[in-house]
């Protein structure tokens, strides 16, 4: 079981104001299914900026896995649903013009197999049949991937995306309130979807859906950062005792 480590992490926004983070210390799972709480100014969205690179600070992240975040820009919304999903997960496309370009030319026979190689890892024979198969998980009909991206509600673009970044390899999410575009019958499909799914941070203040989804809280309290086994019930019963 992969270990994202994080050791010594200290943290302020300049010189002279207070510590965001001070020492922490703390380990987690690549598999779990962690929800993220702590009051509004604690540091939540600090900490996911960390995790990705965005700030300068003082310890250690140490991650086997790379992290991509959500909501994410689309670059296009012009394209069709599938090119938009298919480029959220890999450059495939770019990919595939690179394989026929070289495929005909002796001379970049060592980059043909470069891309060749890149292009099977990411499943780029199958991948459309994998989105596909992914989408219809999610409670889409497959036909939404023909349509043009930016026709779509903002609740379909979200699963969507959050199915594209599911299908990345060695990632691990950072879902950050999904369910802001999504109706009662939308947050019913995607928790459904999360639940069969792991490795992800998700911060969310609708904690009926935190409930139906994580199994593990990470907590921002105003002197130290908890993690707890379990949903987010769970962590506030035992913080009631």
């Amino acid at each position: 079981m992969a270990q994202i480590k994080i050791n010594n992490l200290s943290f302020q926004y300049d010189t002279h104001g207070e510590d965001i983070f001070k020492n922490v210390c703390i380990n987690i799972d690549t598999d779990w299914k962690l929800g993220l709480i702590g009051r509004n100014g604690r540091g939540k969205t600090t900490f996911l900026k960390l995790l990705q690179g965005e700030y300068k600070y003082s310890g250690q992240i140490i991650s086997p896995v790379s992290f991509d975040y959500f909501p994410m820009t689309v670059d296009d919304d012009n394209k069709d649903a599938l090119e938009v999903m298919r480029e959220s997960i890999a450059p495939f496309t770019k990919w595939e013009k690179e394989l026929e370009i070289y495929s005909n030319n002796i001379e970049y026979m060592k980059e043909y197999g470069e891309v060749l190689e890149k292009f099977i890892d990411h499943d780029g024979y199958i991948i459309n049949e994998v989105i596909e198969k992914e989408v219809r998980k999610m409670g889409l009909e497959t036909e939404i991937l023909n349509r043009t991206f930016k026709t779509l509600s903002l609740g379909e673009q979200t699963k969507l995306l959050l199915v594209a970044l599911f299908l990345k390899k060695n990632n691990f999410l950072l879902i950050d309130e999904p369910t802001n575009h999504l109706d009662t019958e939308g947050r019913e499909c995607v928790a459904k979807y999360l639940q069969k799914k792991s490795g992800f941070i998700l911060v969310s203040h609708d904690r009926d859906f935190l409930d139906k989804v994580i199994n593990h809280i990470l907590s921002i309290n105003k002197n130290n950062i908890d993690i707890q086994k379990g949903n987010y019930s769970t962590w506030q019963l035992n913080n009631s005792k």
